[in-house]
């Protein structure tokens, strides 16, 4: 009877874990060598790659900053991240190339969030009486038509996310300049240390005073809302259609009137459109990411991930700004002495890759849940949180992830047919070869014992 009722439950415990640790499916999209991904363009599902680029080896490393995509040297100076531009199609895996005039070597590209826009940092062909370097181009994602052109003196530059609103500083008078990129018509110009645009494009935020005040601008009336005068080390994360900013110490400001609203935490974003906070909390055996409202006066929690054994940053992804990306590493333990002999002898690397140290997260902030995690790199998300680029640089090829992620149905119909065929060959088989010979070893015993029985 106990046999009868335990085996029909081991069989659908097995058809659960198969269905729970099916692999996840995804696409595999090849890229040419030297071909890195640079973001989506705009909201579409159109992939942005930048071709024969540097060779990423010891010693160079890509930097991601702000939607911002580079490649650096362990020096800080940048190195070329490509020379020609690609659009892939990730349905069809069609690729056209853009045709781009007068964009020399690129050294930093932004995807517009929210147009089919391209801002590119590029070498000049020809310095100007400036002596600048470097050049900024805005061109159009869908032709490689050129829009605007303006010349560069450090690579401090913002863009709004319709692409139609640019910050930089001005080569001739290190000047914050912010203009208009579709008229060429200029915003605001103030002696300033440079110069942050907000995502809708209507404030901009100007460091004076070597990053100790802060100036609010509201481009739409061309005048100052606020000045900022107790930040700290200036404005990493704005809100500003929300009216709130975030100081690189973590702090929370409301900017009108000026006041704190929460103390934050170092590693701190806003998501949710600017209503509700990140943030990163170091514990004994790992991180715990938090997110809450900053709209409420009683401040409650609204939820938590644990990240065990891994510290690192956190960030916004995707337009609508419910999606949190993590990216942290472990540290490194000592590693074990056969693996240190073998490494000695040649015959296994001796120290772990840094893919071993490395996880990165994706958390959906109005579920709380971990909608994808990895030990590669996540290169992009589309704007609509649909599809997931992921990579890692000792493999010329990208996954493609449609979130919410879905299982493998080969996989489980395959691994469930196999369950099910030994599920049904095993009894038979314990009858036959167990049982079997139980038998006959008691049938054995039973006619020995009978003939010693009948000896006299």
């Amino acid at each position: 009877m106990f046999r009868k009722v335990l085996a029909p439950l081991v069989w659908l415990a097995g058809l659960a874990m198969i269905a729970y640790y099916a692999p996840v499916t995804y696409r595999t999209l090849p890229l040419a060598p030297g071909e890195q991904v640079a973001g989506f363009l705009g909201e579409s599902h159109e992939l942005v790659t930048v071709g024969e680029g540097h060779a990423l080896e010891a010693g160079v490393y890509r930097f991601e900053v702000n939607s911002r995509h580079a490649i650096m040297a362990n020096d800080g100076s940048l190195l070329p991240f490509g020379h020609s531009m690609y659009v892939r199609d990730i349905g069809s895996r069609a690729r056209r190339k853009l045709k781009l005039v007068g964009v020399g070597a690129i050294y930093d590209i932004a995807c517009c969030r929210s147009a089919p826009r391209l801002c590119i940092q590029h070498s000049a062909e020809e310095p100007s009486h400036h002596g600048d370097r470097f050049k900024l181009s805005i061109v159009s994602g869908q032709d490689g038509q050129l829009i605007r052109t303006i010349d560069l003196v450090k690579d401090s530059w913002s863009i709004s996310d319709d692409g139609t609103r640019l910050a930089y500083l001005d080569v001739g008078d290190f000047q914050a300049v912010c203009l208009d990129i579709d008229t060429g018509r200029l915003l605001y110009r103030v002696p300033a240390f440079g110069g942050t645009v907000s995502a809708n494009g209507r404030y901009l935020v100007l460091g004076v005073d070597g990053d100790a005040h802060q100036i609010i601008i509201d481009l739409v009336h061309r005048q100052p809302v606020t000045w900022l005068t107790e930040l700290n080390g200036g404005v990493d994360a704005i809100a500003l259609h929300c009216g709130r900013v975030i100081d690189r110490n973590g702090k929370v400001w409301q900017t009108s009137p000026v006041r704190m609203i929460d103390d934050g935490h170092i590693h701190c974003t806003f998501v949710g459109g600017g209503k509700k906070i990140a943030w990163l909390e170091r514990t004994d055996n790992g991180t715990k990411m938090k997110w809450r409202s900053v709209e409420s006066a009683a401040k409650p929690l609204n939820g938590e991930v644990l990240i065990p054994e891994y510290s690192g940053l956190i960030g916004m992804v995707a337009s609508q700004g419910n999606l949190i990306h993590f990216d942290g590493t472990r540290n490194a333990p000592e590693p074990a002495w056969w693996r240190q002999l073998l490494g000695r002898l040649g015959l296994m690397q001796a120290e772990p890759g840094l893919l071993d140290y490395h996880q990165w997260l994706l958390v959906d902030v109005r579920t709380g849940t971990i909608v994808h995690r990895g030990k590669d790199y996540l290169r992009a998300v589309s704007a609509d949180g649909r599809y997931a680029i992921t990579g890692d640089d000792q493999h010329p090829e990208v996954r493609i992830y449609e979130l919410p992620l879905r299982r493998s149905m080969l996989f489980i119909a395959i691994a469930g047919g196999a369950w099910a065929a030994l599920s049904l060959i095993m009894p038979w088989w314990w009858r036959k070869h167990v049982y079997g010979n139980v038998g006959c070893v008691s049938s054995v015993q039973e006619s020995n014992a009978a003939t010693t029985a009948a000896k006299p």
